[in-house]
């Protein structure tokens, strides 16, 4: 079971903030810093609730609602490689 199945069932978004911020945000991050990033962190997550709540609509069909979830990994794959080339070429 993956860090992110596990902490959906110990606690939902809440856990999974505390595993991003333990993760990925500095530990000696300004409280300013940590703030904002929470904010945003929470945000994705109401966008993605709100997305799975519009897809589950009787309005989409199944395979409507999987094409949408499709191109939904397709353009988040796409940020975090972008995303990760971009500190590579900077650390260079």
């Amino acid at each position: 079971m993956g860090k992110t199945k596990k902490n959906l069932k110990k606690g939902g978004v809440r856990a999974l903030w505390m595993l991003f911020r333990k993760t990925v945000i500095a530990r000696k991050a300004h409280h300013t810093q940590v703030s904002e990033m929470k904010l945003a962190f929470y945000a994705g997550a109401s966008a993605v609730l709100n997305i799975a709540c519009e897809i589950g609509d009787e309005g989409y069909s199944e395979e409507q609602a999987v094409e949408v979830l499709k191109s939904l990994d397709k353009e988040t794959v796409y940020f975090m490689r972008k995303y990760a080339e971009k500190i590579k070429s900077a650390s260079k």
